[in-house]
C-alpha cells in the first residue's frame, strides 16, 4: 500500500514542485510549510473522538519530535488561517452577469456608469461589494483587466468569469482553491463505501493528433461554459432566495478543467 501511496504523492508533488521552482520557492522554504501543515491536520483532523488531540498523539501520526511539534504550535503559520470570504470583485462580476437589472434583452452584461441610479457601478457594489468602497473595487477591476472605463465614464465589463489576467498572485491563490477542492474530493470518494460519491470524472484519450486537439480544446471550452453559467444562474437565484434562512450553510460547486500533456 505504502508504495502506491508514494506513487501518488510523487504524482501529485511534480507539478507543485514546478511551480515552486518557477517562483524561487526552496526545498528547505517548503519542507518547513509542510511540517506545519502536518502538524495542522493531524491536531485538527484526526483526534479520538472525546478527546483533546496531544502533542505525543501528533508526534506518532506524523513523525515530528514532540518538542518540533510544540514549536510549531507556538509558530503558527499566517497561510494556514483560512480565509473563505470571497474576493469583491468576483462577486460583483457575478452580480453583473446574472442580475437582471445589469442584463440587455440579449442577456449581455450592460454597459453602465461609475456612478448614479440603478443600473450603475456604484449600485452594483452597493448590491454586491460589502462595505468595500465601489472606487476602490473598479481600481482593483481595471488592474487585473477585468473592466475598463471610458473617457464618458461609462464603465464596460472584459470578462464574465473573475480571471485576473495581470495578477499571478490571484492566479496562484485561484489555482490552490481548486487543486485543494479536488484533492477533498478524492479524499472523500476514497473513504466513501456506498452509493454517495461525489462526482469524479474525466475524458480523457492518447495520440490525439494536435489540430484535433485544438478543436477539442474550443469545444470543451465552449460546452463547459455553457454548463458552468447554468449552474452559477440556478445556484446564485437560489442563494437570493434563502439568503437569511441559512444558519450553517455548505460551500458547494463543479469544477472543470482542461489538460494537454
Amino acid at each position: 500500500m505504502k508504495n502506491t501511496i508514494y506513487k501518488i504523492a510523487v504524482a501529485m508533488l511534480k507539478p507543485l514542485v514546478r511551480i515552486m521552482i518557477k517562483h524561487d520557492i526552496s526545498y528547505s522554504e517548503l519542507s518547513n510549510v509542510l511540517k506545519h501543515v502536518y502538524v495542522d491536520v493531524a491536531e485538527n483532523d484526526f483526534a479520538l473522538d472525546g478527546k483533546k488531540q496531544t502533542n505525543s498523539r501528533i508526534s506518532v501520526l506524523t513523525g515530528i519530535h514532540r518538542k518540533e511539534v510544540l514549536r510549531i504550535k507556538n509558530e503558527p503559520l499566517e497561510v494556514l488561517k483560512e480565509k473563505k470570504e470571497k474576493g469583491s470583485a468576483s462577486r460583483i462580476i457575478n452580480g453583473w452577469v446574472t442580475d437582471s437589472d445589469y442584463l440587455g434583452n440579449n442577456n449581455e452584461p450592460l454597459v453602465i456608469p461609475k456612478k448614479g441610479e440603478r443600473p450603475s457601478f456604484s449600485d452594483l457594489v452597493n448590491r454586491y461589494g460589502a462595505d468595500t468602497p465601489p472606487g476602490a473595487i473598479l481600481d482593483e477591476m481595471v488592474r487585473l483587466g477585468l473592466a475598463e472605463v471610458t473617457d464618458d465614464e461609462a464603465v464596460h465589463l472584459l470578462s464574465k468569469v473573475y480571471i485576473p489576467y495581470k495578477d499571478i498572485e490571484q492566479k496562484l491563490l485561484i489555482a490552490s482553491r481548486a487543486v485543494s477542492n479536488l484533492l477533498l474530493t478524492i479524499d472523500y470518494n476514497l473513504e466513501c463505501e456506498d452509493d454517495n460519491s461525489r462526482l469524479q470524472l474525466s475524458v480523457t484519450y492518447d495520440d490525439v493528433p494536435q489540430d484535433v486537439a485544438n478543436v477539442f480544446r474550443e469545444l470543451s471550452l465552449r460546452k463547459s461554459m455553457d454548463l458552468l453559467n447554468l449552474l452559477n444562474e440556478w445556484l446564485n437565484e437560489r442563494e437570493k432566495n434563502h439568503k437569511n434562512e441559512v444558519a450553517d450553510g455548505k460551500n458547494v460547486g463543479l469544477g472543470i478543467y482542461y489538460f494537454e500533456n
